[in-house]
């Protein structure tokens, strides 16, 4: 990882970012990519705050469940949101890619379950609204879970589908 010399002398710049996180590191990514003089700033290092303790897992859910946003903005507001965080994780692969990072991104399915039985009923909900508007998603049963989680491989299961 690179270091970077503090500053010690006026900076001209049209946009400042203060933070070298993930978010304010994107930010700064974007705006130099559509030609802006940028400069990003952190009173530590780059990346070496929670940024660089973080598990790095991106998800595209967000903590209301679509068909429940729906209903609170609007189908296409709703979407739109979702469609927006589904995207922003290839997006975050291509510029891993074109920065010629070293930081291991690959994309992986992902299991959303119901932890108690009264819970199944908002999860199909959850999976029709999906799969109406495209989503990757794909339900998986009782039985063919439990012939999952029963493997030689239950320990080394990252994931078993897109939801």
């Amino acid at each position: 990882m690179n270091s970077y010399p503090s500053l010690r002398e006026n900076l001209e710049t049209e946009i400042l970012i203060v933070g070298g996180g993930i978010t304010g590191s994107l930010i700064a990514h974007k705006r130099m990519a559509d030609d802006y003089r940028t400069a990003l700033i952190d009173k530590r290092e780059i990346a070496h705050a929670s940024t660089s303790a973080t598990t790095s897992t991106l998800q595209y859910e967000i903590d209301v469940p679509l068909y429940e946003l729906t209903d609170q903005i609007g189908k296409e507001g709703g979407v739109a949101n979702y469609r927006g965080c589904f995207d922003a994780i290839d997006t975050q692969g291509q510029i891993s890619k074109s920065v010629h990072s070293t930081c291991g991104f690959k994309k992986k399915d992902s299991l959303y379950f119901a932890a108690f039985k009264k819970d199944v009923p908002n999860l199909k909900k959850e999976f029709d609204a999906r799969k109406a508007h495209g989503f990757p998603v794909t339900m998986v049963d009782t039985l063919l879970w439990r012939s999952i989680i029963s493997s030689e491989n239950r320990l080394g299961l990252e994931t078993v589908l897109d939801f």
